[in-house]
């Protein structure tokens, strides 16, 4: 795609896509139904609950998924001017990495049925994940940007890409290389997030369209500590609850700012919450299978206000069609 088609002057933030009409903000919804089914799978080993649950939350978050793609790809062929736009928005076009971060976050309900399907998958999302951040950051790197448009989905492309690529190659027995691209994630997030912060708290207030982004600010940590635990399944170590304790800290941040986002009509572009809540929820989980008193005592609350969120999500989501 090239840099040099014409942009026009003003876009919306957060495409806010009609009925007829699926844009990149509605892959966030998988992060969150795939991520309660991940839980719900977690849940039935440390409680006891039935595992169908998990599996069928899983099997309906992929098929959202594929008609998801599906329409997409029928939207690109439809509406190429709309999607070339998009792409060059300097806010929602961070957006577009959750095609290749949503395709990524089924490897390891496929790893358990069929390494080529789980293979597949994580050829296709690691490919979208580098060719995308590579064409993205090397834009940013050549500045001329406005302050307002560094928000929290800067996060998407070089943490979240990185980190779900990297949890996708440990479930699949590489470890070297999953690291690397946990490298790759560690860093870009902590060098980003000085100047994402400093762009929020000294720059102007971010419009109500652009506020459900402010769910991407306590993900980073709890992705990084979800995507460890994938790569070894049976390190509970300090810095894993190090990781843990500053997302969980960022997500009480968030339900502070409950009022402020409410000036903003709903949109799914809320679904951005449920990826940090999910992974935080199966950290959680996780460490308490490890033996971790406190992530015991945090996974009962956590397990209920993260279900609870993404019903409300959903049956919204529904009623707005």
């Amino acid at each position: 795609m090239s840099d040099q088609i014409p942009v026009p002057a003003a876009l919306p933030a957060l495409p806010s896509a009609s009925r007829s009409t699926v844009s990149v903000t509605h892959f966030s919804m998988i992060l969150g139904l795939s991520g309660l089914g991940y839980a719900l799978l977690n849940a039935a080993k440390l409680w006891g609950i039935p595992p169908i649950l998990g599996e069928l939350e899983l099997e309906m978050s992929f098929a959202i998924w594929c008609a998801l793609v599906l329409r997409y790809q029928i939207r690109l062929i439809r509406q190429p001017r709309q999607i070339i736009e998009e792409y060059h928005d300097p806010v929602s076009c961070s957006i577009a990495s959750l095609i290749g971060v949503s395709t990524l976050v089924f490897v390891p309900a496929a790893a358990a049925y069929s390494l080529i399907a789980a293979w597949s998958l994580a050829i296709v999302g690691i490919a979208w994940h580098l060719g995308f951040s590579a064409w993205h950051t090397a834009r940013l790197w050549r500045g001329n940007r406005n302050t307002t448009d560094t928000t929290p989905a800067l996060y998407l492309p070089d943490v979240a890409g990185n980190f779900t690529s990297a949890a996708a190659l440990g479930v699949l027995g590489q470890p070297d290389w999953a690291w690397l691209f946990l490298g790759a994630g560690l860093f870009s997030w902590l060098s980003l997030e000085p100047v994402i912060k400093a762009s929020i708290i000294h720059g102007a207030a971010l419009a109500p369209a652009r506020r459900p982004l402010m769910g991407i600010q306590a993900a980073p940590a709890v992705v990084c500590a979800a995507s460890v635990l994938f790569i070894e399944p049976h390190i509970a170590g300090p810095w894993v609850m190090l990781l843990l304790g500053y997302g969980l800290y960022q997500l009480i941040h968030g339900l502070r700012l409950t009022s402020w986002l409410k000036e903003q009509p709903f949109t799914r572009s809320y679904w951005a919450y449920t990826f940090g809540m999910t992974s935080a929820l199966n950290c959680c989980l996780k460490l308490a299978l490890g033996g971790s008193g406190a992530a015991r005592v945090l996974a009962v609350p956590l397990m209920a206000a993260v279900s609870s969120f993404i019903v409300y999500l959903g049956a919204r989501t529904l009623l707005s069609r």
